[in-house]
């Protein structure tokens, strides 16, 4: 039976390919996006199998009308892609309040409150998968990367709360650490320099960030919930 699947950050590189990845799986898949256009060309794509609702999840009134939208699919989410997010490269001395807010809102506030709303609907049929997309960055610090890394540092305890408190119920929550992604949210020059830190000297595909989600997804994976799956190429071994 085709699970329902629920993906935010869509129109994004990982976003896009996760949605590809589980419409090729056989899942049925409702995307969120801020882009009307990217998210019309996504659907033009993958045909049927994708549903698509544009909605700005920075803020609470955001979140709450994307999930009026959803109406009574709110409550039959089978899994959960907290993948929304955003970065920018700023030293701490010069972040302003808006770089503040905007990272730990789309970063940390938005999959919290999502996962709120949707949480009902998992707690009603005794079953759920909630992934959190967080990162590397999460883990270890990175300088420039201080409001960044505190959200997704965040994400990743709240990731471990909700396993601790719904295990018992049959519902799971796991979170991805990825180091570098080719996604273009970092110019060539940067993703140059970090990469030259990898061990295995390149920065993931978002196909290969997606698969392996969607295996973390599956039947194969389904004892494991509360843990931190880094997909770095070996970057968090290095001191």
């Amino acid at each position: 039976m085709a699970r329902q699947v629920l993906i935010t950050g869509v129109t994004g590189g990982i976003g896009g390919a996760l949605a590809e990845s589980f419409t090729a799986n056989g899942d049925m898949v409702i995307g969120i996006g801020r882009r009307k256009d990217k998210l019309t060309a996504l659907r033009d794509r993958l045909g049927e199998s994708l549903d698509s609702l544009q909605a700005d999840l920075e803020t609470v009134e955001g979140i709450d009308a994307a999930v009026d939208a959803l109406g009574d699919r709110a409550n039959a989410i089978d899994v959960l892609i907290n993948n929304a997010g955003s970065m920018k490269f700023t030293p701490t001395h010069a972040l302003n309040a808006h770089d503040v807010h905007s990272q730990l809102a789309i970063n940390l506030l938005a999959p919290i409150w999502l996962t709120r709303k949707l949480l009902p609907g998992m707690i009603e049929r005794k079953s759920g998968l909630i992934v959190n997309m967080a990162s590397a960055a999460g883990e270890r610090p990175s300088p420039k990367l201080a409001a960044y890394g505190a959200a997704k540092a965040g994400l990743i305890h709240f990731t471990r709360t909700l396993a601790a408190e719904y295990a018992d119920i049959g519902i799971r929550c796991v979170a991805i650490a990825p180091g570098p992604v080719h996604t273009g949210l970092v110019d060539k020059f940067t993703m140059a320099m970090i990469v030259r830190s990898v061990p295995l000297k390149r920065a993931a595909l978002p196909a290969e960030i997606a698969d392996f989600v969607r295996y973390i997804a599956s039947n194969a994976v389904n004892l494991a919930t509360g843990s931190v799956f880094t997909v770095d190429g070996g970057l968090s071994i290095r001191s």
